[in-house]
C-alpha cells in the first residue's frame, strides 16, 4: 500500500508555489500564493509597519492564530527586519503563535527550499518548532497550543490579530461566537486594535459582530473580492458593514453563526440592531 503524504508542493492557478492539503483537497493561499497573501491580507492591512514605528513604550503584541506553515508570522518578521536593518527606531515586537497541529510546519520545513523567501527565517522556525522561545533584541516569538486555552498562558493583550485557522468546514469550532468573544477579550484596549481574516461568510461576520467587534470589508485577495477586517473601534474600519449588509442579513438563508448555541434569528437581529455599528446614526452615515 502506497503511503500518501498529508501535504504536497503544488502550483496555484496563478503559478505561485503553495501547499496542497491532501486531506481536504484545498490548496493553501490559492491562487496568489502564501507570500503574497500573507503580506497583503495580514501585514499590510494591519498597518504593521506604521505601528512598529509609532513612538510608544509598550511592545506591539501580535497574535498569530493558526500558525500553519508560518507564512503570516514570517511576513511580520520580514517587515520587522527590513525596518531594523534600515536603522529605524522600533517598538519591541512580541509574536504569540497558536497551533495545535505542527504537521504542516514539519512538512514546510522539510520543503523550505521550495520557498526561497522563507529560507532566511528557517532558524527562527526551527526554534519555534521545538516549542522554544525565539528571542533577540526587540523581538520575542513564542508558540502556544490551542487558542481556546489562552487563559492558561497569561499573555499580554494583542494590538494585531492574524486570524488564520483552517476553514470553517475543517475547523468549525474556531469560527463561533465563543471563539471571537475570546479574541475580542484579549485585544488591547489601550490602542486601536484589529483582527484580520480571509473569510467573508455571513455566519463568520455575524459571529464577529455578536462578540462585540466592529466589522468591515477587508481588501481583496486572489479570487476573493474582499476579506474581513475587525476592529475594537468603529474608526478603525475603512469600509464598515452598514445598513445594506444588515438588510441582506435579514434575507439570508445562512445567517446563523456556527456551533452549538441558543441564538434565534429574532434574537440575533435584535442584538445586531443594538450594536453601536448599526444603532448609532452618526456611524451609519456613508455606510
Amino acid at each position: 500500500m502506497t503511503f500518501k503524504s498529508p501535504f504536497e508542493i503544488v502550483k496555484t492557478t496563478m503559478g505561485a508555489t503553495s501547499i496542497k492539503d491532501n486531506g481536504t483537497g484545498e490548496i493553501l493561499h490559492n491562487p496568489v500564493g502564501p507570500w503574497e497573501e500573507s503580506r497583503a491580507l495580514y501585514v499590510k492591512q494591519s498597518n504593521l509597519e506604521a505601528r512598529l514605528l509609532e513612538p510608544r513604550p509598550e511592545p506591539l503584541v501580535l497574535y498569530d492564530v493558526g500558525l500553519g506553515a508560518g507564512f503570516n508570522a514570517v511576513a511580520a518578521l520580514e517587515i520587522f527586519y527590513n525596518l531594523k536593518n534600515c536603522g529605524k527606531t522600533l517598538r519591541n515586537l512580541q509574536i504569540m503563535s497558536f497551533e495545535t497541529d505542527l504537521t504542516l510546519l514539519d512538512f514546510f520545513l522539510s520543503e523550505i527550499k521550495s520557498f526561497p523567501e522563507s529560507i532566511s527565517y528557517e532558524k527562527q522556525l526551527q526554534i519555534l518548532r521545538k516549542k522554544e522561545v525565539y528571542s533577540e533584541e526587540k523581538l520575542h516569538w513564542e508558540l502556544h497550543g490551542s487558542f481556546s486555552d489562552i487563559a492558561k498562558f497569561e499573555l499580554p493583550r494583542a494590538e494585531v490579530v492574524f486570524f488564520d485557522p483552517y476553514s470553517p468546514k475543517k475547523n468549525p469550532e474556531m469560527w463561533t461566537v465563543a471563539a471571537f468573544k475570546l479574541v475580542q477579550k484579549y485585544m488591547s484596549t489601550d490602542v486601536p486594535a484589529c483582527v484580520l481574516t480571509y473569510s467573508t461568510a455571513t455566519p463568520i461576520r455575524t459571529a464577529m459582530l455578536l462578540s462585540g467587534l466592529f466589522v468591515g470589508q477587508g481588501q481583496s485577495s486572489g479570487f476573493k473580492e474582499e476579506t474581513t477586517f475587525g476592529a475594537t473601534t468603529f474608526e478603525g474600519l475603512k469600509i464598515p458593514l452598514g445598513k445594506r449588509w444588515l438588510e441582506r442579513w435579514q434575507r439570508s438563508h445562512t445567517a446563523m453563526p456556527l456551533g452549538d448555541h441558543k441564538f434565534t434569528i429574532e434574537g440575533i437581529l435584535e442584538q445586531l440592531k443594538a450594536h453601536p455599528q448599526f444603532s448609532n446614526q452618526r456611524l451609519l452615515q456613508n455606510t
